[in-house]
C-alpha cells in the first residue's frame, strides 16, 4: 500500500512540474516547436505554407490560440500530409485540442503524449501510424486512434486514463484480452475496441463503467457468453458485438437497458430462444440478431418496442408464425426474417406498417397466398419473398406499390401470367420472378419501365415471341428468359439494344432461324447463353465487338460452319461451349498472337471437328497453365444478381453448375480428331478436368500428362491409343476418375496412389492390359498372366456395386471442385444483409436445383 502511494505522490510531482515547465515557454519556443512539427511532415497541398516566422503564430492555417495567445489547438484534417508526428507538438504548454485525422501519417505515436498536462482531445484516426497504444495523459478526455496499423495488446495502464470520455482504438491490429484495469475508467462514455484481433472474454468488471453509453466490440475473436453484467449498464445506448465467436444465450438482463438504442449481435454462434424480455427495451431502434443459432418462436413481446426501425432475425433456426402483433410497431422500415424455419402464411396485418421500406421473408416455409393487403403499404421499396411455398396469383394490389425498386417472388408456386399492370411499377428496377409457374406471354408492358435494370423470369412455362418493344428500356443491364417455352426468332435487337446490357440468358426455349450480325461496337454483353435452342447457321462474326464478352455458351443447337477463331481476340473470355452443334473441320492455329488469353473452359464436344488435336491452340491456353488458385474463399463467375451456369460432363456425368473461378476443363469429346496427343497438352498444369473420348485418337499416352498435377478426371476411352500406361501418370494426385477403356493398350498398369482406388471399368476392352485391378496378373517381362477363375458372374456383380460408391468417395475425398460444384454454397457466412437482400438470390431450372447467386 506504502508503494502504491508513494508512485502515485511521485507521479502527481512530476505532472505538476512539466506543468510549470510547460507554462514557462515563450511564444518563441512554441513557434519553434510548431516549425519542429512541420519539418517532419509532407505537406504536398500546400495547406502549411503560411506557417514561418513572417507571420503571427495565431494566424497560421489549423492553428486556434487562447485570449493569452498561445496554442489551443492544432486542427490539420484531411489534408493528405504525410511523414511522422513530431513529438514537440506534446510540449506545448497549454494545447487542449490535436487533431490529425484522415491524413497519410505514419510511423510510432511518441510517447511523450504523457507528459503534456493541458491536453484534452487526441484524434489520429484515419492514418497508417503503428507501433503500441500510448500511455494517455490524465488530463486527456478523448483518444481516438481508429483506422491505423497499431500492434500488440491494449497497454493495462490504460485503466489509469481517469477522465477519458471517449476511447477509440478500432480497425488496428490489436491483440490479447481487454484489460480488466479499463473498467477503472469511471468516466468513459464511449469504448470502440472494434475491428481487431482481440481475444478471450468480454470482462464482467465493465459493469462498474455506469457513465457507458457506446460500447462497440465487433469485428473481433472475442468468446465465451455475453456478460449477463451488462444488464447494469443502464445509461447504454450502443451495443455492438458482431462478428466475434460469442455463445450461449442472449442474457434476459439486455432487457434492463432502457435507454438501449442500437443492438448488434450479428454474426455470432449464440443459441437458445429470443428472450421476451428483450420487448422491455422499449426505446430500441435497431434490434440485429441475426446469422446466429437461435431456435424458437418470434417472442410477441418483440411488438412492444414502438420505436423500433430495423429487426433483422435472419440466418437462424426460428419456427412458428410470424407474429400478427408486429402490426403494432409503426415505426418498422426494414424487416428481415429470411433464411429460418418460419411457416404459415404471411400475416394480413402486416399491411398497417405503414412505414415499412424493406419486406425480407425469403427461403422460409410460408405458405398460402401474398396477402392482398400488402397494397397498403405504399412507403414499400423492396419485397423480397423468394424461396417459400407461396401460390396463387399475383394480387393486383401489389401493382399500386408505386415506390417499389426491387421484387423478387422468385422459386414459389405462384401461376396464372404476368399482368400488364406491371406498368404501374415505374420505380421498379429489379424483377425477379424466376422459379415459378407464371404462364402466358411475356407483358409488353415492361418496355414502358423506365428504370428496369434486372429482368429474370427463367424457369417458367412463359410462351410466345419476345416481343421487340423489351428492347425500347435502355435501362436494362440483365435479361433472364431461360427455361422456358418461348419460340420464333431472337429479335435482331437484343445484341444492340442496351449498352448497358450484360447478361442476355435464352437458355432452354424454343428460339430458331439464325444469330444475326446485329452486335455493335458499343456491346457491353459479358454473358451471352443461348445453350438448348433450334439455332442454326454460322456464328455471327460481329460478336468480336463484345470485348467485354466472358462467357459464350451456345451448345445443343444446330449451328454449322467452322470453328470461330475469331473469338480468339477476345480479351476477357473464359467460358466457350460449342458442343452438341453441327460444326466441323480441322482445327488450325490462330491467327492471332496471343488467342484466347483467358479461356479456361473449352467444350466443343459431340461435334465434327476433324485433324489432329490442335497444338497451337493448346500451347496458348495461358490461363489453364498458371491459374491463380490461391482464393481466400470459393468464388463464382458472376453478373449484377446472376451467377454464371453452364452445362457440363464432369467425371462422367453432366452437370449443370456454377463456375468457380479456379475452374478449367477441356472437353473434345465425340468428335472425329485423328493422330497423337500431342505433348505440349502436359502444360495445362491448372487443368481440372480432361475428356477426349470417342474420337480415333492413335499413338501412345504422352508421358508429359503426368506433370498435369491438378487433374481431377481424365476420361481418353474409345479411341486407338497403343502402347503402355505411363507411370508418370501416378504423379496426378488429385485424379478421381480414370477412363481408359476401350483403346489398344497393353502391359501393366500402373500401380500405387490414386491408381489403386481405380476399378476395373476404367480399363475394359484394352485386352493386353495386366495387373491390378483386373484378374490378369502380370509376369516378370510385363505381359499378362491369368489368376485363378473366378465365377464371371460373381466378378461382374462385385464390380458394378462397387464402382459406383467407391468413385464417389473419391471424388469427394480428392475432387474438390466436383463436391464443390454439386454442394450447395449459401451466402450466409461473411456477407452483410443488404448484400445477401439483393444479391443473395437462387436461381434454379426446373427438376434442377442449382445454386444462381
Amino acid at each position: 500500500m506504502f508503494n502504491k502511494r508513494a508512485k502515485a505522490h511521485s507521479l502527481l510531482f512530476m505532472f505538476m512540474f512539466l506543468l510549470v515547465l510547460n507554462f514557462s515557454l515563450s511564444q518563441g519556443d512554441e513557434l519553434e516547436l510548431l516549425l519542429s512539427f512541420k519539418s517532419s511532415i509532407n505537406d504536398p497541398s500546400g495547406f502549411l505554407s503560411n506557417w514561418n516566422s513572417s507571420i503571427p503564430l495565431c494566424m497560421w492555417h489549423g492553428i486556434t490560440c487562447n485570449n493569452f495567445s498561445r496554442v489551443k489547438a492544432i486542427e490539420i484534417i484531411e489534408k493528405n500530409i504525410s511523414g511522422s508526428i513530431s513529438s514537440s507538438i506534446f510540449h506545448l504548454s497549454e494545447i487542449e485540442t490535436i487533431d490529425l485525422s484522415t491524413n497519410k501519417l505514419s510511423g510510432e505515436i511518441s510517447c511523450n503524449i504523457v507528459s503534456s498536462a493541458s491536453l484534452r482531445y487526441l484524434n489520429l484516426s484515419n492514418n497508417n501510424l503503428t507501433g503500441v497504444v500510448p500511455i494517455c495523459s490524465i488530463s486527456l478526455e478523448i483518444l481516438d486512434l481508429w483506422n491505423n496499423s497499431l500492434s500488440g495488446k491494449i497497454p493495462p495502464q490504460i485503466g489509469v486514463c481517469w477522465n477519458l470520455k471517449e476511447l477509440d482504438l478500432g480497425f488496428n491490429y490489436l491483440v490479447g484480452r481487454i484489460p480488466s484495469s479499463i473498467s477503472n475508467i469511471s468516466s468513459l462514455q464511449r469504448l470502440t475496441l472494434a475491428g481487431n484481433e482481440l481475444i478471450g472474454q468480454i470482462p464482467r468488471a465493465i459493469n462498474k463503467m455506469k457513465s457507458l453509453k457506446w460500447i462497440y466490440f465487433g469485428y473481433n475473436n472475442l468468446s465465451g457468453e455475453i456478460p449477463q453484467e451488462l444488464g447494469d449498464l443502464v445509461s447504454l445506448n450502443l451495443l455492438n458485438l458482431v462478428y466475434n465467436n460469442l455463445s450461449g444465450q442472449i442474457p434476459s438482463s439486455l432487457g434492463n437497458l432502457s435507454n438501449l438504442q442500437h443492438l448488434y449481435l450479428y454474426k455470432n454462434k449464440l443459441t437458445g430462444k429470443i428472450p421476451p424480455q428483450i420487448g422491455e427495451c422499449s426505446n430500441l431502434e435497431n434490434l440485429d440478431l441475426s446469422d446466429n443459432y437461435l431456435v424458437g418462436r418470434i417472442p410477441s413481446s418483440i411488438s412492444n418496442i414502438s420505436n423500433l426501425e430495423l429487426l433483422d432475425l435472419s440466418g437462424n433456426s426460428l419456427i412458428g408464425q410470424i407474429p400478427c402483433a408486429l402490426s403494432k410497431m409503426k415505426s418498422l422500415k426494414w424487416i428481415y426474417f429470411g433464411y429460418n424455419n418460419l411457416s404459415g402464411e404471411i400475416p394480413p396485418e402486416l399491411a398497417d406498417l405503414v412505414s415499412l421500406n424493406h419486406l425480407y421473408l425469403v427461403y422460409n416455409n410460408l405458405s398460402g397466398q401474398i396477402p392482398f393487403s400488402l397494397g397498403n403499404l405504399t412507403n414499400l421499396q423492396y419485397l423480397f419473398l423468394f424461396g417459400n411455398k407461396l401460390t396463387g396469383l399475383l394480387p393486383r394490389s401489389i401493382f399500386g406499390l408505386r415506390k417499389l425498386i426491387g421484387l423478387d417472388l422468385s422459386d414459389n408456386y405462384l401461376f396464372g401470367e404476368i399482368p400488364e399492370l406491371i406498368i404501374e411499377l415505374q420505380s421498379l428496377e429489379i424483377l425477379h420472378l424466376f422459379y415459378n409457374d407464371f404462364t402466358g406471354k411475356l407483358p409488353n408492358a415492361l418496355a414502358s419501365l423506365p428504370r428496369l435494370q434486372v429482368i429474370d423470369l427463367a424457369s417458367n412455362s412463359l410462351t410466345g415471341e419476345v416481343p421487340s418493344l423489351i428492347c425500347n428500356i435502355s435501362s436494362v443491364e440483365v435479361l433472364v428468359l431461360a427455361d422456358n417455352n418461348l419460340s420464333g426468332i431472337i429479335s435482331p435487337c437484343l445484341g444492340n439494344f442496351s449498352k448497358r446490357l450484360t447478361i442476355l440468358d435464352l437458355w432452354m426455349n424454343s428460339f430458331h432461324g439464325t444469330i444475326l450480325e446485329t452486335f455493335n461496337e458499343d456491346c457491353g454483353l459479358r454473358n451471352i447463353n443461348f445453350n438448348g435452342n433450334k439455332l442454326e447457321g454460322s456464328l455471327p462474326r460481329s460478336l468480336v465487338n463484345c470485348r467485354n464478352l466472358e462467357m459464350m455458351d451456345v451448345g445443343d443447337n444446330k449451328l454449322n460452319g467452322t470453328f470461330p477463331y475469331w473469338l480468339g481476340s477476345l480479351p476477357e473470355l473464359q467460358v466457350l461451349v460449342l458442343r452438341s452443334n453441327k460444326l466441323g473441320g480441322v482445327l488450325h492455329s490462330s491467327k492471332t498472337i496471343h488467342p484466347f488469353p483467358k479461356l479456361r473452359i473449352l467444350d466443343l464436344a459431340n461435334n465434327g471437328f476433324t485433324g489432329p488435336l490442335p497444338q497451337g491452340m493448346i500451347k496458348n491456353l495461358k490461363a489453364m497453365m498458371n491459374l491463380n488458385e490461391q482464393q481466400s474463399s470459393l468464388q463464382y463467375m458472376n453478373g449484377r444478381y446472376y451467377k454464371y451456369v453452364v452445362n457440363l460432363t464432369v467425371k462422367g456425368f453432366s452437370i449443370i453448375a456454377n463456375i468457380p473461378t479456379i475452374f478449367t476443363s477441356i472437353d473434345l469429346s465425340n468428335n472425329n480428331f485423328h493422330g497423337e496427343i500431342p505433348s505440349v497438352i502436359g502444360k495445362l498444369r491448372s487443368l481440372k478436368g480432361l475428356n477426349l473420348s470417342h474420337n480415333s485418337l492413335s499413338g501412345h499416352i504422352p508421358t508429359s500428362m503426368g506433370y498435369l498435377s491438378s487433374l481431377e478426371w481424365l476420361d481418353l476411352s474409345s479411341n486407338k491409343l497403343i502402347g503402355k500406361i505411363p507411370n508418370e501418370l501416378t504423379d496426378m494426385t488429385f485424379l478421381a476418375f480414370l477412363n481408359l477403356s476401350h483403346n489398344q493398350l497393353t502391359g501393366p498398369i500402373p500401380q500405387g496412389k490414386q491408381f489403386s482406388t481405380f476399378e476395373n471399368g476404367s480399363y475394359d476392352g484394352n485386352l493386353a492390359l495386366c495387373g491390378f485391378p483386373l484378374s490378369k496378373a502380370c509376369n516378370e517381362d510385363g505381359r499378362e498372366r491369368s489368376y485363378p477363375s473366378f465365377s464371371k458372374e460373381a466378378d461382374d456383380s462385385e464390380t458394378k456395386i462397387s464402382f459406383g460408391w467407391k468413385i464417389v468417395l473419391i471424388g469427394y475425398g480428392c475432387g474438390l471442385i466436383f463436391g464443390v460444384i454439386f454442394g450447395y454454397v449459401t451466402f450466409r457466412n461473411g456477407e452483410p444483409k443488404w448484400f445477401i437482400t439483393l444479391y443473395g438470390v437462387k436461381y434454379h431450372r426446373k427438376g434442377r436445383r442449382c445454386s444462381r447467386n
